[in-house]
């Protein structure tokens, strides 16, 4: 098969060149809502003071941000369970081996974690 140049003069062309310019604005409307989502993010993180602390050893007395008062509100396991798991990208079940817990109570514990944390931030924002 050979190349045909797209002049947008037949029908097929017109049909190809409308389809073109919607995937191109819509290509740019997700690009410009991941950037969003990016941003929205970095302005949620938590700092540390200190950063020879792990994640876990992070003091939440000092309540800065809402985020903070939330992740404050849960207990000291779901707390580890969350921060190992979210911060250092340790999979559940190896949590679960170093807490010597079962998986699906670990599982569970971070499902709940994640749902107090949700409902915390969204009445914080209301």
């Amino acid at each position: 098969m050979r190349y045909q140049y797209n002049d947008g003069c037949l029908e097929d062309h017109v049909v190809q060149n409308r389809f073109t310019a919607y995937l191109k604005v819509s290509v740019n409307h997700h690009r410009a809502l991941y950037i969003q989502r990016i941003q929205q993010k970095r302005q949620r993180e938590i700092p540390l003071a200190d950063q020879a602390a792990t994640p876990v050893e992070a003091d939440f007395s000092l309540v800065d941000t809402p985020l903070q008062a939330a992740l404050s509100q849960l207990r000291e396991q779901a707390q580890t369970i969350l921060l190992e798991h979210i911060l250092q990208d340790k999979p559940l079940q190896q949590i679960a081996l170093e807490l010597d817990m079962p998986y699906p109570t670990v599982g569970a514990i971070y499902r709940r974690a994640l749902a107090k944390l949700r409902k915390e931030l969204r009445d914080d924002l209301y």
